[in-house]
């Protein structure tokens, strides 16, 4: 979560220390992960799909990369991408349904047209 003395557009300390082990080694995955996290989590959106996208490049199979890639293209306005990628989030094992119900980075996709005409082939039980 952002530090609540942050002002708008600026990135925690930690983010820029993520952001400095990512740009020197883009190849230190853990750090990518929390690096992506933080800049969603501070609004910063764009940056945080491109980390995201990096992520699901290296572990195409995992569910919670692109469940978590589903949110940032959610967040930034692709919202039939967002689908595809939030369905392949089912498909390859994410189970928590009810947080995709209520997931505030999602929200964007929730209230599209793809939402309601996929909406069978997300749940996945």
């Amino acid at each position: 979560m952002p530090s609540p003395k942050l002002k708008q557009g600026e990135k925690s300390t930690e983010t820029l220390f993520y952001e400095g082990l990512c740009l020197a080694d883009p190849d230190q995955w853990d750090a990518v992960r929390l690096l992506a996290d933080n800049l969603t989590a501070e609004g910063f959106h764009e940056e945080g799909l491109h980390w995201d996208r990096k992520l699901a490049a290296h572990f195409p199979f995992d569910p919670s990369v692109r469940y978590n890639l589903a949110c940032s293209l959610s967040l930034t306005g692709f919202l039939p991408p967002s689908m595809e990628e939030l369905k392949n989030a089912f498909r390859l094992g994410f189970g928590d349904w009810q947080w995709a119900l209520k997931d505030p980075d999602l929200q964007a996709l929730r209230s599209s047209t793809f939402w309601k005409e996929n909406l069978a082939e997300l749940r996945v039980e």
